[in-house]
Parts: C-alpha cells; structure tokens; sequence
C-alpha cells in the first residue's frame, strides 16, 4: 500500500490514538523542539553537575533531619554538616536552585513523553 506524506501522518495519528495516547503530532513535534532548546541552554555536563549538586544537597538535608530526629551521631557532627551545606547553598544560590530544578523536570517529563511517542510513531 502506497503512503503519501499526509495518509501516513493520519495513520500514525490512528495508531496512536488507538493505543490510547491522544495528542497530536504537531504538539509533539513541538515539544521535542523545546526540549531541544532547553538543552542547548544547558550543556549535558552542566545538568550533570547540576544533578549531582542537588541530589547531594537532599541526601545532606535528610541526613541532618534524620540525625536531629535523635537516630545517633554527635551534636557537633551535625553543626558542621549543618555548614557544609550551607556552603553548597551559598555556591549555587536558590533561585537558580529552583530555576535548575524545574528544567531538569521539564526535561525528565518531556523525554518520557517524547521517547514514548516516538517508539509509537517510528518503532517496530
């Protein structure tokens, strides 16, 4: 069977929506372009050093709650963790903090959905 450009953009389209995706394609073509875009913003390095920096500054957090919550270790021990973090807060202040945040979860959400449709669209 012969596909022009627009039958095949309606099968896929029908394919899609049968397996309960929804959406169109336009919507998601741009979705990849932006995703592109916040990508060359940040370069991969950077988001990687971004990520490290965050997840350390969460596990630093729940190690201090956890401790202040009496589960062990010294007093002083935690005044020093206390500092070492705020350190880190003070390298990378809050807003870009929060700003980082959310580009790494806009990204993380728009690579499940693109990955998604694109596997539907172009996959076996």
């Amino acid at each position: 069977m012969h596909f022009t450009s627009r039958r095949l953009f309606s099968f896929q389209r029908i394919v899609r929506k049968e397996k309960g995706q929804g959406g169109d394609a336009k919507k998601i073509q741009a979705k990849k372009r932006r995703l592109e875009a916040i990508e060359a913003k940040v370069s991969k390095s950077k988001m990687k050093k971004l990520a490290k920096i965050l997840e350390r500054k969460q596990k630093k957090e729940s190690r201090i709650v956890r401790k202040e919550k009496g589960q062990g270790g010294d007093a002083k021990k935690i005044q020093a963790k206390k500092r070492r973090l705020e350190a880190i807060e003070a390298k990378v202040s809050k807003s870009k903090m929060k700003k980082l945040a959310k580009i790494l979860e806009r990204k993380q959400k728009k690579e499940s959905v693109g990955g998604f449709v694109y596997l539907l669209c172009f996959g076996q």
